[in-house]
């Protein structure tokens, strides 16, 4: 499920808190930030942030949980109150920097795009290294288990299921 409401401040996305608790998912990507630059403090960006952190707990104590540090500009001060709130709720912090650093990695190089709200964003190359950073987050996924549950489990309606011939091959793979 992709709570994908596009754009936004982490204050906009508490409304969504209920539908994070009420998905009770065992993997969550937290990826927000980015449209955060007015309040960035503790009340305006930290406590918000932990409590979209605190929802995917409620729907599920042993849910793994991602969360990216912020992408485009340096932004040391959201990414320090992001891995404090992951410190807090158990979860991954993973850090975007050196993708960041890589100009390679933004729509710019792509050459597909010409508006600067755009072009700030990653590119197909950036977008590869971010899923590339996820995949390596989770080395402890046994992947059997994963196969397994996915071949015995039935579907969501709304969510896409995957089934692999030899899950202990796989790998990610842009």
């Amino acid at each position: 499920w992709i709570a994908g409401e596009g754009g936004g401040k982490v204050t906009d996305k508490l409304a969504l808190a209920p539908r994070f608790t009420s998905f009770h998912a065992d993997l969550a990507v937290v990826q927000l930030g980015e449209n955060d630059n007015q309040d960035v403090t503790e009340n305006g960006f930290q406590k918000p942030y932990e409590e979209i952190l605190q929802a995917i707990r409620d729907g599920n104590q042993k849910a793994r949980i991602l969360c990216t540090g912020v992408w485009g500009s340096a932004s040391p001060e959201k990414d320090s109150m992001i891995r404090a709130a992951c410190q807090k709720y158990d979860a991954s912090f993973v850090d975007l920097g050196t993708i960041n650093a890589d100009p390679n990695n933004r729509a710019t190089a792509d050459k597909l795009f010409t508006n600067p709200g755009v072009l700030w964003h990653p590119g197909n190359r950036g977008m590869a290294a971010y899923a590339d950073l996820l995949w390596n987050a989770l080395p402890d996924l046994s992947l059997a288990s994963v196969a397994s549950t996915s071949q015995t489990s039935s579907q969501t309606p709304g969510m896409l299921q995957e089934t692999w011939a030899n899950p202990t091959t796989l790998t990610w793979n842009p």
